[in-house]
């Protein structure tokens, strides 16, 4: 008799039960595994089996139950209290148990039988909120709105205007008070109008700023005042018109003058007024064209020639068709002062030149002098120093003399075939380059500063060496 299996499933927890028949025994068959594969809901329940044994699979559909009874309510937690540690832990506690270590609830476990941290039950304080009042207006009916976002926030309002109140009952005769005086201080204009009170009671200060009012309309013409009184002057004809002139007494071609009192002529007039309008002035007798001229003293009144002296209006120079002489500092100096230049003759070493008669001196050119190995440049007598058969160490000290911006000093050494160190004063600085700290060996090396008086260094330009 062929085997026979049925299945019957009346809810998805009722075991599986197999019913069989065999008439005849076979041989043992190869032990079947059966997995589970797909457990789905649907309206009626069912298994299907895929796969070839001894591998197979079962495939469930499970039918919904009805709707179980309420669970019994779960145990709460109760909190004891706070401990300072674990070490504070009673041995044992009932279900729900709880207590508070550093922020942490620990809650006792029955199954486990021992203290259990869930973690903190509590967040962090969040920021303290900031509420500013904001406008505050009335209307019809009250109203209050808050904006913006915490911590920081503002409450507008709306206020409505009450009723007008009974009026209250006579107060109380007040004490005696004191006998202020409030006298006025500052006044003055300003754009909008407000009044201060400085001062502690008795005595007090106003002090107010008044705002100006447009301009009022012209007031009407007021009356003739009354005749005032006559005066002491002495207007007799005797004195003001001795010769009769009558109508034409002030007339300025009726009046006389005198040793020091001078009535002007027209053509004076006209040359009083040609001084504001660029008109010209008469000079001395012999001038030329384009020669300068001088005030001829200290009272600074009289004008004199500067003869031979001219302007070249093509190109602004002062020109003079004679020689000056120059004071030179050295053994010989001549300059001629030509037609638009100065042509300076110098036969000196010393290049300077001092102008007669003031302080200016100049240098016509670079002055030269030895690079000892231990150097103080001296900027009153040379701005260049060089030397080239450096036998020892250098060390190059801060320039004597005053600088000004701009000055310029050029140092130019060469070693004899042995390099040298250098050790440079801190007044001495680089600008995009190094000092070099010592001498190349047989080569020259030329090293250029111009003074930085901001600064107060001397500002390392310029550095080349032999090659």
């Amino acid at each position: 008799m062929d085997k026979v299996i049925n299945i019957e499933m009346d809810s998805p927890t009722k075991i599986i039960e197999i019913e069989a028949e065999i008439s005849k025994a076979g041989p043992a068959g190869p032990s079947t595994t059966i997995e589970i594969g797909t457990v789905e809901t649907g309206d009626t329940s069912s298994a299907t089996m895929t796969g070839d044994s001894p591998v197979q699979t079962l495939n469930l559909v499970l039918e919904k139950g009805d709707k179980g009874e309420p669970g019994k309510d779960g145990s709460g937690v109760n909190i004891l209290g706070t401990l300072a540690n674990t070490g504070a832990l009673p041995a044992t506690g009932e279900q729900g148990d709880a207590y508070l270590i550093s922020g942490n609830l620990y809650v006792w476990s029955v199954n486990d039988s021992e203290w259990v941290n869930v973690g903190t039950i509590q967040g962090p304080a969040g920021p303290a909120n900031t509420l500013a009042i904001g406008t505050v207006s009335q209307g019809a009916s009250p109203a209050a709105t808050i904006t913006g976002t915490s911590p920081n926030q503002t409450l507008n309002l709306t206020l409505q205007k009450g009723d007008k109140g009974d009026k209250g009952d006579k107060g109380d005769i007040g004490n005696t008070g004191v006998n202020a005086s409030l006298q006025i201080g500052t006044v003055t204009q300003g754009e909008s109008p407000s009044a201060t009170i400085t001062g502690s009671l008795p005595n007090q200060t106003l002090n107010l700023v008044l705002q100006k009012g447009d301009k009022g309309d012209k007031g009407d013409k007021g009356d003739t005042g009354e005749t005032g009184p006559q005066g002491a002057g002495n207007m007799e004809k005797s004195t003001y018109d001795p010769t009769n002139k009558n109508g034409d007494a002030f007339s300025m071609g009726n009046m006389a003058e005198t040793s020091t009192k001078k009535i002007l002529t027209d053509a004076e007039r006209t040359k009083l007024a040609g001084l504001n309008t660029g008109a010209d002035v008469s000079g001395p007798t012999g001038s030329e064209a384009d020669e300068i001229v001088l005030f001829s003293d200290a009272s600074g009144k009289v004008i004199k020639r500067a003869t031979g002296v001219k302007l070249n209006t093509a190109n602004g120079a002062i020109t003079r068709a004679m020689d000056i002489a120059l004071e030179a500092t050295g053994a010989n100096a001549e300059a001629s002062l030509k037609a638009g230049d100065v042509e300076i003759l110098i036969t000196d070493a010393d290049d300077t030149v001092t102008i007669t008669g003031g302080a200016l001196k100049a240098r016509l050119k670079s002055r030269a002098a030895a690079l000892a190995t231990s150097l103080t440049p001296n900027l009153d007598t040379a701005d260049l120093y060089t030397n080239g058969a450096i036998a020892g160490a250098v060390t190059i000290a801060a320039p004597i003399g005053t600088p000004v911006m701009g000055d310029k000093l050029t140092l130019a050494f060469k070693d004899n075939g042995t390099a040298r160190a250098i050790t440079w004063n801190s007044i001495y600085e680089g600008i995009g380059l190094a000092l070099p700290a010592s001498t190349i060996a047989g080569k020259w090396t030329y090293i250029g500063f111009i003074y930085n008086a901001t600064a107060a260094k001397w500002h390392a330009v310029a550095l080349t060496s032999q090659v």
